[in-house]
């Protein structure tokens, strides 16, 4: 491997240390709403989620901006200004304020977000791709671990200080600033002619990730208020668990290719279901060893989901079609991670039950029966084409 070539990998593996940062500060839960006595929970929860939706926002968009600024360009912007709004917090306890630069986060999230996919799926294929989308995903956890561990450390200066996490999107700014250059990716598509077409199994798999992410968010939104409402852990070791939890994810990244080697297609119906008892073990646990165990090998499991379904929609989808088909998945996880609060706020209310831990009960049953059913499809599917 040449050492442009490796740079490449590794700058353009970097966005993914953003992906994910959204929730990396949502340990600071319980002390912002100690702070804000006039905010609910709610509107606190809000902060974490609102990101989300300028994440979807600007999903949509970035496609637009993408083909005038070309990708150097969209990514850099983005990135500072996740670098920048994802500091404001440090100088303010402004809720309006708050609420607008967590919003602005999202919006430099969204510009590059498709990116970190598309830019795998377009230069690269077979088992290279699959193995660089393990590492996708592996860096994310990785990135997850260490603000995670920043956030625990960081909070015992209070918790406007946890926000200075977001100092490590200057890695990949300085990586892109240097190293990356625009190159003309789009020659194999000019000269086949391909169309932008998305393929049914990209909207199917949308909204598996809506679902699934409406659900497990409630680990990063909820992880310390449970911990907390419990009484057995405190929101700094909520923190601190998380950061283990990412660290495991960063193990299931380099195994992936490995693991799905084994399971193939039943790699993510299997997670889903480990997933799905993961979080029912953390609503019926009244020990934090027990609780730690199922956070723990929640992030094992969780971090072989995202690169089995893109990895199953890049092979469905042509190279036209590639950004398309990663903004429409990207579409279903943010869609599902901004509504979190919104669903399960609806649920607690049907049920007349606003406990912490209740959600926990409603994800992982939720989680457990979409994975099993998608294994029992995935099987029946197999005997069919066995006896046909």
């Amino acid at each position: 491997m040449s050492t442009n070539d490796f740079m490449k990998k590794i700058t353009i593996l970097s966005i993914s240390i953003l992906c994910m940062c959204a929730p990396s500060v949502s340990a600071t839960i319980p002390a912002m709403v100690q702070t804000l006595r006039t905010q609910s929970q709610a509107s606190i929860e809000l902060l974490m989620s609102i990101p989300n939706f300028g994440i979807l926002l600007f999903v949509f968009l970035s496609s637009v901006i993408h083909r005038y600024l070309k990708d150097k360009k969209t990514v850099c912007i983005g990135v500072f200004v996740t670098l920048v709004s994802g500091l404001v917090p440090v100088f303010t306890k402004n809720y309006t304020i708050l609420l607008l630069s967590r919003f602005l986060l999202g919006c430099g999230v969204g510009m590059f977000n498709s990116l970190a996919y598309s830019l795998i799926t377009i230069y690269y294929d077979g088992e290279e791709r699959t193995r660089l989308l393990g590492l996708q995903g592996a860096i994310s956890a990785v990135a997850s671990t260490v603000m995670s561990l920043c956030v625990g450390f960081l909070l015992q200066f209070g918790w406007q200080a946890s926000y200075f996490v977001y100092l490590i999107a200057l890695i990949p700014l300085i990586l892109f600033l240097l190293f990356f250059k625009d190159q003309k990716i789009s020659v194999a598509v000019t000269k086949q002619k391909q169309s932008i077409t998305i393929h049914k199994t990209v909207y199917i798999y949308s909204m598996y990730m809506f679902v699934m992410f409406t659900c497990f968010m409630v680990v990063a939104f909820k992880l310390a208020s449970v911990f907390v409402e419990k009484g057995y852990a405190t929101a700094a070791q909520a923190s601190m668990l998380s950061a283990v939890s990412s660290a495991i994810g960063f193990i299931s990244g380099l195994l992936f290719v490995k693991v799905y080697g084994v399971l193939k297609h039943n790699t993510l119906p299997i997670s889903m279901m480990v997933l799905g008892f993961c979080l029912l073990g953390i609503y019926f646990s009244d020990s934090f060893i027990l609780s730690s165990i199922c956070v723990i090998v929640s992030g094992l499991f969780s971090g072989f989901i995202n690169p089995c379904v893109f990895g199953e929609v890049a092979r469905v989808s042509n190279t036209a079609s590639q950004t398309a088909a990663s903004t429409c998945l990207l579409v279903g996880i943010n869609l599902g991670c901004f509504l979190n609060p919104s669903i399960f706020g609806v649920i607690s209310n049907i049920f007349q039950n606003d406990t912490v831990a209740f959600s926990f009960l409603v994800a992982g049953g939720l989680i457990l029966c979409i994975g099993l059913g998608h294994l029992c499809i995935s099987l029946l599917r197999k005997t069919e084409k066995v006896y046909s």
